[in-house]
């Protein structure tokens, strides 16, 4: 799905977790992980622990960032392997927040192929992370033009992050687990600081010369086209031949629970996403108050000013009231699903 958006708010990664594992929206300002850890949601691991599956979560960082050891209960994951579970020769290989992703997708690699079937298995990696610095010892990857940016660096980061997610999934089809395997491939939030903006259009454009750092998109638009994050399904169809094409259509993060449960034959009622492989969602909708609809993004849509850009050329079409009314129906729709999905949230308050 190439036109991805990140629908995280106050809670980062934790949020993408959220939204990938219940279809449900995050809270606005702050973080669900926090204060939502009461009671068991009726997310993918729970659903599917009640089948028998072994449910698990590995990461390369400290284990209570985001208060995870008080949330994954929650969501249903039995086991949580983070840093501390790590062999010391993992984690002496660190880049920015944890173990580098290259000895974490080998020691997860053995872990998952003990850890019995059937299994839910969440793998959160680290090394694209801000700050970006991939020692030359372990990518020697020559960012060109951009050796000495913040963007040149993510881009050795994002380098160094694909060729071990190459090796891993390699490893899946070795060791047999891929086959009879679903696997999903997501990005949680933005990396790239929007300072970096003219860089990084010149790389994907090439369309002027290289400029320096710091020239600000003309437009906000401009920009969110420019924060998306990665969705890919790899897997098998019924008739065993491997799931493929692509679709352009603008999708989020609240769709992958509700497309998981398609493909498994699971049942999400509660679900404020949309199956992708049965149709496209109707808009995606993001807490800090706009959405998007087709090519265009809404912004403010719960005030007076709300403005109307279209996303493939970057202009605004309408600003106040006028991009209110015209989308009207649409901006309801979202509003009744941010009321639910809050709704649902309430049984798991656990704290403020």
């Amino acid at each position: 799905f190439s036109r991805c958006y990140p629908q995280t708010a106050g809670g980062n990664t934790s949020d993408a977790e959220f939204l990938a594992n219940t279809s449900l929206l995050p809270l606005a300002h702050d973080a669900v992980f926090k204060h939502y850890t009461g009671g068991k949601y009726a997310s993918l691991a729970n659903t599917l622990a009640k089948k028998g599956y072994r449910t698990a979560v590995f990461h390369g960082n400290v284990p209570n960032v985001w208060n995870r050891p008080a949330m994954y209960p929650a969501l249903g994951f039995a086991r949580y392997d983070a840093s501390s579970q790590y062999s010391e020769r993992a984690r002496v290989e660190k880049i920015g927040l944890g173990i580098a992703d290259g000895p974490f997708y080998a020691e997860t690699l053995s872990k998952l192929e003990t850890l019995g079937e059937p299994f839910f298995a969440a793998v959160i990696s680290l090394s694209s992370h801000h700050p970006f610095k991939i020692p030359d010892s372990i990518d020697s990857f020559d960012s060109g033009p951009y050796t000495g940016t913040i963007f040149g660096d993510y881009l050795r980061a994002i380098h160094y992050a694909d060729r071990t997610l190459g090796a891993f999934i390699a490893g899946l089809r070795a060791s047999g687990l891929m086959e009879r395997s679903l696997v999903v491939i997501y990005g949680d939030h933005g990396g790239v600081p929007i300072e970096e903006y003219s860089r990084m259009r010149h790389f994907l454009f090439d369309t002027e010369v290289l400029p320096p750092a710091g020239t600000a998109p003309p437009n906000p638009a401009l920009w969110r086209e420019m924060t998306q994050v990665p969705l890919l399904f790899l897997a098998n169809g019924a008739d065993g031949t491997p799931l493929a094409g692509m679709s352009n259509a603008p999708v989020g993060q609240v769709d992958i629970a509700a497309t998981v449960a398609g493909l498994m034959g699971l049942m999400m009622p509660q679900a404020a996403g949309t199956d992708l492989l049965e149709k496209n969602p109707p808009f995606v909708l993001f807490r800090q108050g706009s959405l998007i609809k087709g090519s265009f993004w809404i912004t403010n849509t719960t005030g007076q000013g709300t403005q109307v850009y279209d996303l493939t050329n970057g202009k605004l079409l309408f600003a106040g009231p006028e991009g209110q009314v015209f989308f009207s129906q649409t901006i309801e729709k979202a509003r009744q699903v941010a009321l639910s999905s809050d709704r649902l949230l309430e049984p798991h308050r656990s704290s403020r």
